[in-house]
Formats: structure tokens, sequence, C-alpha cells
């Protein structure tokens, strides 16, 4: 029976009618089973249900109690509840999407940074390597440059040496070195061949920033080779002979040194 609103026991039939139709209290397990399922509900289940149940007991209440009649709804209460589970069930259907959403948007908020660092990664390996490029072509154009200069020289001077003997080619002519020397031909040839020698000595300083150990080494003992065979030699087709074996074997090995180094895949 549905209190006068005027007692002090209509708030508590209220909450009483919201929570356990009278139906559940008849049984003591009805009454259990009602806690545990509202212990289990989720916070949006919960919150529907009391809405939705409270506005129906209300009005039904309001109902019975203008018409003076003390009944029982068991009817108008039970859709009450119906209602009240399917309110909360797309509360908590909407408020599960709309964690999934929330995560996803973290997920993706992530994601995107990661991406973000990856980019940068990858741009800076791309700086290096480019950086790493232009470095490894100037020391290619560099060694080039020392290599075909030291090769030039040393074969004009191994020319110019050949072209020398060809003057020694006669019996006798061994001879004839003050004869040879008044000569303008011979004197144009041993100016060249002191130029070519001069030259190779001025690059090679500075080549050995990047030409090879064994070409820096062939260089070094050509230079000795030479310059014995200038002043201890008896005469100029002497001279010419050991020049030309020294000259030839430092030009073998910077050839070798600088295909090795410059063209690797034609060696």
């Amino acid at each position: 029976m549905c209190p006068d609103r005027s007692s002090g026991y209509f708030a508590e039939y209220l909450l009483l009618q919201v929570w356990a139709p009278p139906y559940r209290f008849m049984n003591a397990v009805k009454t259990v089973e009602s806690i545990i399922q509202i212990a289990q509900a989720p916070v949006a289940t919960l919150l529907g249900q009391f809405l939705s149940r409270s506005f129906v007991v209300a009005a039904s209440s309001n109902i019975i109690y203008k018409s003076g009649v003390r009944m029982e709804n068991e009817i108008l209460v039970g859709a009450a509840s119906m209602l009240g589970a399917a309110f909360g069930a797309f509360l908590s259907h909407y408020m599960k999407k709309k964690g999934e959403h929330l995560a996803t948007k973290e997920d993706f908020e992530e994601l995107l940074s990661q991406i973000k660092k990856t980019t940068h990664e990858t741009e800076s390996i791309k700086v290096e390597l480019s950086r790493g490029s232009w470095v490894n072509q100037q020391q290619w154009i560099l060694r080039e440059r020392y290599y075909v200069g030291l090769l030039e020289n040393l074969y004009a001077l191994k020319n110019s040496i050949e072209s020398l003997k060809d003057w020694y080619l006669q019996p006798g002519s061994e001879y004839l070195d003050a004869e040879f020397e008044k000569r303008d031909g011979f004197q144009n040839l041993l100016s060249n061949t002191h130029k070519a020698f001069n030259a190779i000595k001025e690059l090679h300083g500075p080549a050995e920033i990047v030409i090879s150990t064994s070409a820096t080494q062939a260089l070094t003992k050509f230079y000795s080779e030479y310059w014995s065979a200038s002043e201890f030699s008896m005469c100029h087709s002497e001279w010419l002979g050991k020049a030309h074996e020294c000259v030839q074997e430092a030009h073998n090995v910077v050839l070798q040194e600088a295909k090795l180094q410059l063209v690797p895949n034609l060696t």
C-alpha cells in the first residue's frame, strides 16, 4: 500500500519501489539476488535504472494517490525496470565506446609520435650519409688530382730519359757527352727531365695526405736512387740507364695504387 505523502514514510516507499519492487521481498532469495545485481551492475546501468524507475514509480504513486486507490502497480514498475535496464545498457555501451575512442586516440597519438621520431631519425641518417658521401667525393677528387699529377710527371720524366738514351745508341757514343751537351735538342731534353723531377717532388709533399703508403715509399726510394745515379755515374749514358730503371719502378707502383684507390673495379 502507498503511504500518505504527508507521512514520513513516503520517501522510503518511493526508494523501495525504485530499487526493489514488492514482489522481490516476498522471497528472501530474490532479495539477495537483487542486492548482488545492484552491487555488480555498472554505474551507468544503475543510474539509468534509478532515473527510469523513479519517474515511473513517482508517476504511478501520484495517480494512485489522486484516485484514492491503495494498490501495487507491479506491471508499471516492471516496465520501468526494463526501461531503466535498457537506458543503463545504452549508457554503459556509450561509455565503453567513449573509452575505446579515447584509447584509440591515445594509440594514434603514440603511433604519430613514433612516426615523427622515426622520420627524424631517417632524415638524420640521410643527412649523415649525404655528408659522408660528400666527404668521400672530395677525398676522391683530391686523391685523383695528386695521383694524376704524379703519374703525368713520372711519365714525362721517363719519356725524356728514354729520348736522351736514344742519343747513345751508337757504339762509343758514351764518350761524346761534351759534344751532345752543345746541341739544343739534347739540352731541351735535359731541361725536361729536371722540370719533371722537380714537379714530382713538389707534388709528393701534399700528396701524402691522400696517396697510399706504398706509393709514398716508392717515391721516396725513387728520389734516393735517382740522386745516386746522378751523382755517382761515370757518364750520361750510365746515369740515364740507372735513372730509367728507378723512374720506371716508381711509375709502376704509383699507377697500381692509383687504380686501386680511384677505379678499384678495374683492378
